[in-house]
């Protein structure tokens, strides 16, 4: 089962991990934005309208594993995988989860209409081309949800 780890602070994410990189969700003026968290830099990351939020306080999706989720090559504004693992809400649009390589680091970020907003220290970067997370089909089990 996929699940978010609620309340959890960066000074006990390092205890709960071995991931150096994690990926997180917050909840900003009723949205589900979604980042990550650098444990050593003890901070969570996410993008909204544009601007970097900072947080040190969010959910952490627990137990990404290849048998569970799996990576698929995207381009910005290409139909969406129909298995395309769905976080969150923004705006009452569904998010999705992305990565991609900046800076020789997987990053991520939330997949709304098409494009990945992965937020930096100092701003938020919108690549082209990426990766969204995708549910892998287990027989018998339930579909998904935020």
């Amino acid at each position: 089962m996929v699940s978010w780890w609620r309340g959890t602070t960066i000074k006990n994410l390092a205890t709960h991990t071995e991931d150096r990189i994690c990926i997180v969700k917050y909840c900003h003026k009723g949205n589900e934005l979604i980042g990550y968290a650098m444990v050593d830099k003890k901070v969570g990351l996410f993008a909204y309208e544009g601007e970097v939020i900072k947080r040190n306080e969010f959910e952490v999706l627990l137990h990404p594993t290849e048998d569970r989720f799996s990576w698929k090559d995207y381009r910005k504004d290409d139909p969406l995988p129909p298995n395309a693992f769905h976080a969150g809400d923004i705006k009452e649009t569904p998010v999705y989860v992305g990565k991609s390589l900046i800076n020789g680091l997987e990053l991520y970020g939330g997949v709304c209409d098409g494009i990945l907003s992965v937020a930096t220290d100092n701003w938020v970067i919108t690549p082209d081309s990426f990766q969204i997370l995708v549910v892998n089909k287990i027989p018998g089990e339930k579909e998904m949800s935020p």
